[in-house]
């Protein structure tokens, strides 16, 4: 209010009426300026169950992740774990056959860095895992290739298990979420599903440590992937505590007869008996 009356006297001492009447313009559209709105919910393709190579669809909560074989592993960890996220590519940015882009089934995708971010210190403080690797394009032989050569390029990589994952159909227009199944990369099997959603009765407050332009908070994209990404992290840790270590102890040599301990045992004694000890007792 006192720089508004500053400027009416400036503007009163310099008898310009004109420029007053433009500088309370210019204050009152920037005092009646909108608030931003915040981003759109996801509104493209959807992930079916057998995009993801599931035979049926899996009865799982909102949030929250379902293991598919309940039945304790033996030996599965350390593990690392691949992320691949499948989506469809976007005409503005295809360059190879934009013409039949609309044809293209599922690729994989190049996730924005601070996505890729949040998924390579997901695990740092869980043990019995060793890294988070981020899948982009340029990590399989063509992005448009199918699932089992998603996980043959995690098996060269010497990674055991592999999240394929990607946007899941809502209800709600003003909803997003994510779905994706992990997968043992060596024998194909499948072991958990996990998804989640978000919707705009799940804004939450600005975090001090972000900056005033930034609205995630009120992102229903990234509150679900956000969520996806602790789920996931559940299910790592659910999948670790239903896994028995690898038995190390072996048999041991002295206690097997045809051991080649004890044949090398016997063969050094005859030595000794025949070649050593007659030397000795002369």
């Amino acid at each position: 209010m006192q720089s508004f009356k500053t400027i009416r006297k400036f503007v009163s001492i310099t008898g310009c009426g004109s420029a007053m009447a433009l500088i309370i313009g210019l204050m009152l559209s920037v005092a009646c300026q909108k608030p931003e709105l915040p981003p759109r919910a996801y509104e493209g393709p959807t992930l079916t169950s057998e995009n993801l190579g599931l035979t049926q669809a899996v009865q799982a909560p909102a949030n929250g992740f379902v293991l598919l074989n309940s039945s304790p592993s033996t030996g599965r960890f350390p593990a690392a774990l691949a992320v691949v996220r499948l989506d469809k590519p976007n005409p503005l940015f295809v360059y190879d056959q934009p013409l039949f882009v609309s044809e293209r089934g599922w690729e994989v995708a190049k996730l924005p860095t601070e996505e890729a971010v949040w998924w390579n210190s997901l695990l740092k403080t869980v043990p019995k895992t060793r890294t988070v690797n981020v899948f982009d394009r340029t990590s399989v032989i063509s992005p448009d290739c199918s699932l089992q050569e998603v996980l043959a390029a995690t098996r060269r990589i010497r990674v055991e298990l592999c999240l394929i994952y990607g946007p899941r159909p809502m209800v709600d227009k003003d909803s997003a979420g994510l779905a994706g199944v992990v997968i043992d990369a060596n024998s194909g099997q499948y072991l958990a599903y996990i998804q989640s959603s978000a919707s705009p009765l799940d804004f939450e407050p600005q975090r001090p440590d972000r900056l005033a332009e930034d609205l995630s908070h009120q992102d229903v994209n990234a509150i679900a992937a956000r969520r996806f990404e602790q789920h996931a992290k559940d299910c790592i840790v659910k999948m670790i505590d239903q896994d028995q270590p690898s038995p190390t102890t072996q048999p041991s040599p002295w206690n097997t007869k045809d051991s080649w301990y004890n044949e090398s045992y016997h063969f050094q004694h005859k030595m000794w008996r025949d070649t050593i000890a007659p030397r000795n007792s002369r």
